[in-house]
């Protein structure tokens, strides 16, 4: 099967015909239905590379995608702060940092402001 996803990765995203890597598995000595193939190469052809494609999303895409965190910290008195951070992936620019001892109060700020 590895030797049918080699062959089908070169095939650059073009309608695959089960006949070339079929020949080219029986030159090698393997002994394989060419319907076994081509069902092989359906199944390889939906695949694609996920991190390309992911990648490629990204690139086109970072000038308007935000990112959020929300985390705590505790302090030396044991204390807990909360934090609310949001940046511009474009320009990697923060866009909002908050800390506060409530939640919910840091989060209502937030959103006030990114909304004005």
């Amino acid at each position: 099967m590895r030797e049918i996803r080699l062959y089908g990765s070169e095939g650059g995203g073009a309608a695959r015909s089960p006949y070339p890597y079929h020949g080219e598995l029986q030159k090698l000595g393997f002994v394989i239905s060419e319907r076994t193939v081509a069902r092989y190469l359906q199944r390889v052809g939906r695949r694609g590379d996920s991190r390309k494609a992911w990648l490629t999303f990204l690139r086109n895409h970072r000038e308007v995608i935000a990112a959020f965190d929300f985390f705590t910290i505790p302090t030396v008195t044991f204390q807990v702060l909360y934090c609310f951070f949001v940046i511009e992936h474009g320009r990697r620019k923060i866009l909002h940092f908050n800390v506060t001892r409530h939640p919910t109060a840091a989060l209502r700020e937030a959103f006030s402001e990114a909304a004005s």
